[in-house]
């Protein structure tokens, strides 16, 4: 929530695909459910996803939809082999994956119909994440930009209630569709083969 890491956030279009799902996987390890702030960061990307799509003509939306930092992490030089101060058992908890895995169960019908084909290897479904639309874009192959605008629409409208389902006079008012809205937009963003290796 640091206005100097949002700005990051948002030129990188969030985390690279590893990183983002740490993220959540750490998220859901020490937030025991509560991921607001992680709802906010991608209600705000995916905001700028669709204003993105809106305002651009197919030829501008590969620039409006690009990357234009680094991973906020890796640009800091976290990796795989990373030094920290955190004691062994922070450490353990948070490379457990059973919260993040039972998070994506819970919704998983809502989320796995929209996984990248590519991502997924099977080169005939629509829907592209990010990453591999712009590549798309990249050579020339536009797809079908009207049904990733509307995809965005769909995930915007619901990060915005499972978001505001965290404010107290809109408490426990969010559906699984809307929870699973979170695990699209970061499969959207970054990619989803961390999540499917999972």
């Amino acid at each position: 929530m640091e206005p100097v890491m949002r700005r990051r956030l948002r030129r990188a279009w969030g985390f690279c695909q590893r990183h983002a799902w740490g993220f959540l996987a750490i998220e859901c390890a020490f937030r025991d459910g509560y991921l607001h702030g992680s709802a906010i960061l991608y209600e705000d990307l995916m905001e700028r996803a669709q204003t993105a799509f809106i305002s651009s003509r197919r030829g501008s939306a590969a620039w409006r939809l690009r990357n234009r930092g680094p991973c906020p992490m890796c640009d800091l030089g976290y990796g795989l082999h990373s030094v920290g101060y955190a004691q062994p058992a922070v450490l353990d908890r948070g490379r457990d994956f059973t919260n993040l895995r039972r998070f994506a169960s819970e919704t998983r019908r809502y989320w796995e119909r929209y996984v990248c084909g590519q991502c997924l290897g099977q080169e005939g479904m629509e829907l592209r994440c990010r990453p591999h639309l712009l590549a798309d874009m990249s050579q020339g192959r536009l797809g079908n930009l009207e049904a990733e605008e509307g995809f965005a629409r769909y995930l915007l409208n619901h990060l915005k209630a499972y978001s505001r389902s965290f404010r107290w006079e809109w408490r426990d008012t969010e559906t699984s569709e809307d929870r699973a809205s979170l695990v699209s937009a970061v499969g959207w963003l970054s990619g989803w083969t961390e999540l499917l290796k999972l």
